[in-house]
């Protein structure tokens, strides 16, 4: 018999899918501005407290972001380019090329921690 888990209603899939959520609406149905004017990442990232790095990448998760610079990197790499490649194509970091693909396992740093997390955070 296995023991009772820590968190039995923490579902990770489902905060990801929340936040990407919360976050693209916000993108596109801004409350104070015009209809077709979209929010700076800036001020999003402050709404959220994340970095305006991380809102894109989301926004670009939830499939709403949209930049030349975006376009190119996913064309490269709906033709099986790699990351490197597209590096060197674009003279981009990989870091960079990274920010401009969605997420394809989990987004780090959540609120909410896994027990796992927790339990490193008090070992360390």
């Amino acid at each position: 018999m296995s023991r009772p888990s820590k968190k039995p209603d923490y579902d990770v899939k489902k905060l990801m899918d929340q936040l990407i959520d919360e976050v693209a609406n916000a993108y596109l149905h801004p409350q104070e501005r015009l209809p077709d004017e979209r929010t700076p990442l800036n001020v999003l990232a402050e709404e959220f407290s994340l970095s305006a790095l991380k809102v894109r990448k989301l926004l670009v998760t939830a499939g709403v972001y949209d930049s030349p610079i975006y376009r190119r990197v996913q064309e490269l790499y709906a033709v099986g380019k790699t990351v490197k490649e597209i590096q060197r194509l674009t003279s981009l970091s990989a870091a960079s090329v990274s920010g401009y693909l969605p997420y394809r396992k989990t987004i780090y740093k959540l609120e909410d921690r896994t027990v796992l997390a927790e339990r490193l955070q008090r070992y360390r």
